[in-house]
C-alpha cells in the first residue's frame, strides 16, 4: 500500500498518514487494514463501533454540540500498542475520526492549521487544517494527493503567466523574480 492508493478516500489516507508518523511501512501498513476492516467509516472509528450496530444507529443518532471523548476503546489501543503511542494513537485517531464525520473537508473552503508546532500563516492552509492531529505529514499527504491542482496552479500561474497563485485567493499578483527562485527550490 501506498498513501497514493488511498487517494480517492481522504479519511483513509488520514488515517494512515496518522499511523505512519514515526513508524515504518511494515508495522504500520498491516495494523492500518486490520483498523480498516473493524472500523471502515469515520463514524464507525469515532465510536468504536461495528458496521451493523452503526447502520442501526445512524437514523437514531444524531451528534451536536460539544462531544468529549475521555477514553479510546480498548480493542484499538491493543492493536496500536505495538507501533507505539498506543492509547494516544487510539484517542488520536477517535478524535480525529468524530472530527471529520462532523465537519469533513469541503473542497475550496480552506482553514488556518490547529497544529501547535505552526507559527499563524507559517503553513498553508488547506481544507483539513481544521481537523485534530493534522501534523505537517498529514497535510502535505492531503495536498499532494486529494488535491492535485494546486500545485500545477502554482507552477502554471508561474511559469505560463508570471503571476503568483494560491489555494486562498487565486491570483495575487506579478511574480517576482525571488518568489520564482523560492518555487524552483521547493519553498512554496
Amino acid at each position: 500500500m501506498s498513501i497514493e492508493q488511498l487517494a480517492n478516500n481522504p479519511w483513509r489516507l488520514l488515517v494512515a498518514t496518522i499511523l505512519l508518523n514515526k513508524t515504518t511501512g511494515k508495522a504500520a501498513i498491516p495494523v492500518f487494514w486490520e483498523l480498516m476492516s473493524l472500523w471502515p467509516t469515520a463514524m464507525e472509528m469515532a465510536l468504536g463501533i461495528t458496521t451493523n450496530v452503526y447502520y442501526v444507529l445512524n437514523d437514531l443518532f444524531f451528534l451536536s454540540g460539544s462531544f468529549k471523548i475521555k477514553a479510546p476503546h480498548g480493542k484499538m489501543v491493543k492493536l496500536l500498542s505495538p507501533l507505539g503511542f498506543g492509547t494516544a494513537r487510539a484517542l488520536w485517531l477517535t478524535k480525529f475520526s468524530l472530527a471529520y464525520e462532523l465537519k469533513p473537508p469541503v473542497s475550496g473552503v480552506v482553514h488556518r492549521s490547529r497544529a501547535k508546532d505552526f507559527v499563524a500563516g507559517d503553513y498553508p492552509s488547506t481544507e483539513i487544517s481544521h481537523l485534530p492531529n493534522m501534523g505537517k505529514y498529514a497535510l502535505d499527504s492531503y495536498r499532494i494527493f486529494c488535491c492535485k491542482d494546486e500545485w500545477m496552479n502554482k507552477w502554471k500561474w508561474a511559469f505560463l503567466y508570471q503571476l503568483e497563485w494560491n489555494a486562498e485567493d487565486g491570483v495575487v499578483g506579478k511574480l517576482s523574480q525571488e518568489r520564482f527562485s523560492d518555487l524552483c527550490e521547493g519553498r512554496w
